[in-house]
């Protein structure tokens, strides 16, 4: 898997998460990934990366593993983005027995469906934990692949990034990608 950390070497740091508060907390939402969470998790926000469209996207714990890729598609403004997968949600109070929610703090909380519970735990595990997702677009990612050369062709960067996602995924072992459930197989 040396391509993938070379890749995520020259990818940019788009977010840094350095730790944690005890804040039990939900999204005001009626789907599945409503919460509760448990942590208020501390992090730093890269602008200049967090509106970046069709991209490949990696986020590493405190050995430097890879614990997650994933892609954005750039097709629209509302869900292209990275900061659309990793969504800042304002922090609400479980619903009470009128169905109804309290807003909590002023500050928006960190949330991605997939990688929440697992930061959650390896918080628990590590209390000095940290993680750190990288992006790289994919009018880079074609030049870094045609160099590094990589096996991998296709006929748009939307394809060469679903393709690589794929690759990582289908090539996860217990410490690399272990957090990737679809693509796997």
């Amino acid at each position: 898997m040396k391509e993938a950390y070379l890749i995520y070497d020259k990818a940019t740091v788009a977010l840094s998460i350095t730790g944690f508060n005890n804040l039990s907390w939900c999204r005001k939402t009626k789907d599945k990934r409503y919460g509760p969470w448990t942590k208020e998790l501390v992090y730093t926000v890269n602008e200049k990366v967090w509106d970046m469209k069709t991209c490949l996207y990696m986020l590493s714990g405190s050995d430097n593993k890879i614990r997650l890729v994933g892609i954005t598609t750039g097709k629209d403004d509302k869900e292209g983005r990275l900061k659309d997968r990793w969504r800042l949600s304002p922090p609400y109070s479980e619903r009470d027995h009128n169905g109804e929610q309290k807003k909590l703090s002023a500050k928006s909380q960190l949330f991605h469906s997939s990688c929440t519970p697992y930061i959650e735990k390896e918080f628990d595990l590590n209390k000095n934990a940290n993680f750190e997702l990288r992006a790289i677009e994919a009018d880079y990612l074609v030049i870094l692949v045609a160099e590094m050369g990589f096996p991998v062709h296709a006929s748009t960067n939307q394809e060469l990034i679903d393709k690589l996602e794929t690759w990582m995924c289908r090539n996860k072992t217990h410490d690399f990608v272990n957090w990737n459930k679809a693509k796997t197989r």
